[in-house]
């Protein structure tokens, strides 16, 4: 399905996918293949399965997806979610965030 949104989609905008899953393997592995088939942007739900993530936890998470694939990240932020409280830097290609 991605391959086919990137083929359909050139010269017409920009494809966005969502690589979030209950399992980190699973969200490295789908953040891996959209970099590799040529997405523009991935994003994805921070760590929020089990709770009790750290604010360093959710920061490490965004780092590894943009690492592994080598994009842009979008990061939601849903407080209700979300363990910790979360400000993101746009600044820098890779994720990031600061307090």
């Amino acid at each position: 399905m991605t391959e086919i949104a990137v083929e359909e989609s050139k010269g017409k905008g920009k494809v966005i996918v969502h690589v979030g899953a209950a399992a980190d393997q699973v969200a490295f592995d789908l953040a891996k293949h959209a970099g590799e088939v040529g997405v523009d942007v991935i994003s994805s739900l921070p760590k929020f399965v089990g709770g009790g993530h750290t604010f360093e936890d959710t920061v490490a998470f965004y780092k590894r997806i943009a690492d592994i694939s080598g994009l842009p990240v979008l990061a939601y932020y849903i407080p209700q979610v979300c363990s910790v409280l979360m400000v993101v830097c746009c600044r820098c290609r890779s994720s990031c965030c600061c307090t």
